[in-house]
């Protein structure tokens, strides 16, 4: 026979297992009135603070210049600086600030090549500009910028000059650097000429001349990507 203790604390081992065994849930219509009342919310936001949005950017919309040169004015507040952001992205890396456009070798024995190219270390945002229905991009002109051996990846890509072979047109391969990132991966100058007809986008290499950095040691790789 159990002594009346011995039952009390069977009836409470009893009950601490059936809870351990099933957890307390939640009743499921309260759960699914849970998520319509969420759901309802949002919606009721969205149709509360939609149309105000929506006239706003109509209305920036209409303020829009629909063609010529007022449009392409437009086009510029944020052409301009994704054409910017695109030659940032040109640099060398972070060591070499340059559009490097080829190497030269030394005819001298044991001197290192010099390096030519565009310095983009200050590149100014106001490179691209507008001249009637023209957008151009004023590029500085190539100059030789150090000498020395580059590190990295790209490297391989850089045209090299041999010893006795002619020298190439600096400006003219930074122009056609240039033109090539802003056709791939996307085509920047065709997806413009769509958008706006009878405008245009040239690249100008050596548009003005700027002061050169050469040195006469090898580039530091510090910070080199």
């Amino acid at each position: 026979m159990e002594a009346p203790g011995d039952a009390a604390h069977n009836d409470l081992v009893s009950s601490v297992d059936e809870s351990s065994a099933e957890p307390a849930r939640a009743p499921g219509l309260l759960v699914l009135f849970a998520l319509v009342i969420l759901g309802m919310s949002s919606a009721i936001y969205y149709h509360w603070k939609a149309p105000p949005e929506i006239a706003k950017l109509r209305a920036m919309a209409a303020d829009v210049p629909t063609a010529g040169e007022p449009r392409l004015e437009a086009w510029m507040g944020f052409g301009a600086p994704m054409i910017h952001n695109r030659l940032v992205y040109l640099r060398y890396s972070n060591a070499y600030p340059w559009l490097v456009t080829h190497l030269v070798e030394s005819a001298n024995e044991g001197e290192a090549p010099e390096i030519w190219g565009v310095d983009f270390k200050d590149l100014p945002q106001d490179v691209t500009v507008r001249d009637g229905m023209q957008v151009q991009i004023r590029l500085p002109a190539a100059t030789l910028l150090a000498r020395g051996e580059l590190d990295g990846d790209q490297v391989d890509r850089v045209l090299r000059v041999r010893v006795g072979e002619p020298r190439p047109d600096a400006d003219d391969i930074a122009e056609r650097l240039v033109e090539f990132a802003l056709r791939h991966p996307d085509d920047f100058i065709a997806g413009l000429e769509k958008d706006i007809p009878g405008a245009s986008l040239v690249v100008q290499g050596g548009a003005y001349t700027t002061t050169s950095p050469t040195t006469s040691t090898r580039p530091s790789t510090e910070g080199a990507e």
